[in-house]
């Protein structure tokens, strides 16, 4: 596979058996044909593994377990393992639209590629109904003034240069919330951000959610 046009998808999972097949699915669905999951099973302990074993003879999917030892280092043993030029973030009990890659990828190959591109989202609920999306004002450029009043970039919308994420050291380890929020921050002192206005990601409110 040739790496320069390889888009790698990091999914960290923990107890999410029972969203986690949907998430990768859509990862591996994307109308553009350049692709990697990479999923870290951080010690589950539901059954995970064995729906994560059904994807063996799947040569896009690499599934890393480890015990667990929280999102923060799951997600950095995914970065770890990446091969593709960019990289993006599908959380496992969420799930993206097949052309998101295809929508993005255009200005992070331009001569001047911004540093993230990001979309909306649309919210539906534990059993995968749309639910109202509230309008969240979004914006694009050099975003830190912005971004410190509120994290308005949808970790599960972007796609990120893989070069960028090093150059800023990976997620902060020390960290258990906000940890895409802390990123972005160390990332848009650096780059410019690029918005892209229409849904690409459809993002799960349930009771069992970290971020509820």
């Amino acid at each position: 596979m040739d790496e320069n046009k390889l888009v790698s998808v990091v999914t960290a999972t923990y107890n999410m058996g029972h969203y986690v097949r949907e998430a990768v699915d859509s990862v591996l669905a994307q109308t553009y044909p350049h692709i990697e999951a990479v999923v870290v099973d951080d010690g589950s302990e539901d059954d995970t593994p064995e729906i994560l074993a059904a994807y063996a003879d799947d040569p896009r999917v690499t599934v890393i377990r480890q015990d667990n030892a929280g999102q923060t280092v799951a997600k950095n043993r995914g970065l770890a393992a990446c091969r593709g030029r960019w990289v993006g973030f599908c959380d496992a009990d969420n799930a993206w639209l097949p052309d998101k890659i295809a929508t993005q990828l255009p200005p992070l190959e331009a001569e001047n590629p911004p540093g993230v591109v990001y979309g909306d989202l649309q919210f539906m609920d534990g059993e995968g109904h749309d639910i109202p999306t509230p309008a969240v004002p979004r914006f694009s450029g050099r975003i830190t003034g912005k971004l410190l009043t509120d994290n308005f970039v949808p970790f599960n919308t972007c796609l990120v240069p893989r070069a960028v994420i090093e150059e800023v050291g990976g997620f902060d380890e020390s960290l258990s919330m906000a940890i895409d929020y802390d990123l972005w921050l160390r990332i848009s002192t650096r780059y410019d951000f690029l918005h892209i206005p229409r849904v690409m990601a459809r993002y799960r409110h349930w009771e069992g959610q970290m971020s509820h």
